[in-house]
């Protein structure tokens, strides 16, 4: 199964070193299927700014405040493929991603496991219409493999150098 984070405000799209160690590590844990046609997952984590927008991105503030509010969203995209989780990002974690997007953070990779098993567990009561997929295995799955995650930012770099070559 694999599995993307992402990180999104009104003017970010996208991931960050840590957020990108996150998914490939975990998706290379877990088995490729859970049932049904669904074979990734994209997590957003949706954050808003905590300064006004900049001027030139105020209709993209707009937008995006309007999106806020539908928060959470789970759907399936991509020709019953893909499952998108969309989840707001509580202040402190989002000042962790926030600092630099280049700099590895133990405290968010585990954070992330963590609250993924949670989006991923809750996401069968928001949409009925996964697919066949076996929420509580896979949540299931990611729980247990969080064990074996690096557990010092020492192993979490080391992570990083490998998944560069």
């Amino acid at each position: 199964m694999e599995i993307v984070f992402v990180y999104r405000t009104y003017s970010i799209f996208g991931g960050n070193a840590t957020l990108n160690i996150a998914g490939k590590w975990l998706s290379k844990q877990l088995k490729e299927n859970y049932g049904g046609t669904i074979t990734s997952i994209t997590i957003e984590f949706c954050a808003k700014n905590v300064s006004p927008p900049r001027k030139s991105l105020e209709k993209n503030n707009d937008k995006f405040e309007e999106f806020f509010l539908q928060l959470p969203i789970v759907e399936v995209q991509q020709k019953g493929t893909e499952l998108r989780i969309c989840s707001r990002l509580v202040k402190h974690y989002h000042d962790d991603i926030e600092r630099d997007s280049q700099v590895l953070s133990l405290k968010v990779f585990k954070t992330t496991l963590g609250k993924s098993a949670s989006l991923i567990e809750s996401s069968g009561t928001k949409n009925s219409n996964l697919k066949g997929l076996d929420t509580e295995a896979l949540s299931r799955d990611i729980r247990s493999v969080i064990e074996k995650a690096p557990q010092t930012l020492r192993e979490l770099a080391m992570l990083y150098l490998e998944q560069q070559t």
